[in-house]
């Protein structure tokens, strides 16, 4: 199978559901939805299980698949910019002092993911569970799919509307039914972002 012709594949992890679509060019066929009862941060193992139920009825093996995965499931900070960090490595480390100082020391390992600014400018850090992640990686490899991207939500979101933001100040809000995300940008620079539950 060529490359220009394997199927491309979408898949939302949300709080209270799971959906999947097909990607045809610019536009993307929906295919179908499932939902279930948010259990808590844990409903993600639930969601996989949805998801892979999904992918068995729409997809075929060879296929490639994107995931974007909730806020509801996700954790974000801002990580302030220091001049004593002279390495990737120091940058990791530091970025999870961060996410420690915000939500205290996890009981689980986190996969985080920091977004590439100048020196001098803050960062915006996100992070999936690793057993999330690790689970998902496995469920797409025994269907024979090709894993092509995991991206929270809001970094999906922001990367769709990005070009069509002036740089300037704005505040970018992705609302979800359990959690909303806000990302704030003054003078061309990361100023905050925050996760809050909502009904």
């Amino acid at each position: 199978m060529s490359l220009l012709s394997r199927e491309r594949y979408v898949a939302v992890i949300g709080a209270s559901g799971v959906g999947l679509g097909q990607r045809r060019g610019s536009e993307t066929l929906w295919l179908g939805s499932v939902g279930f009862i948010d259990e808590g941060f844990q409903a993600w193992t639930v969601a996989l299980d949805t998801l892979d139920h999904l992918l068995a009825d729409h997809t075929r093996a060879g296929a490639e698949l994107s995931v974007v995965v909730s806020g509801h499931f996700s954790r974000f900070c801002l990580v302030p910019w220091s001049e004593q960090i002279s390495s990737p490595g120091e940058l990791q480390g530091f970025a999870k002092l961060c996410f420690e100082d915000l939500y205290g020391v996890p009981n689980q390992p986190w996969s985080l993911v920091l977004s590439a600014e100048p020196a001098g400018h803050d960062r915006i850090a996100s992070a999936l569970p690793e057993d999330l992640l690790s689970r998902l990686r496995t469920l797409v490899r025994a269907r024979g799919l090709k894993l092509r991207s995991v991206q929270p939500y809001l970094m999906a979101a922001f990367n769709h509307f990005d070009r069509s933001l002036d740089g300037g100040d704005f505040l970018f809000v992705v609302a979800e039914p359990v959690r909303s995300v806000l990302l704030l940008a003054r003078e061309q620079r990361w100023a905050s972002v925050r996760s809050v539950g909502s009904s």
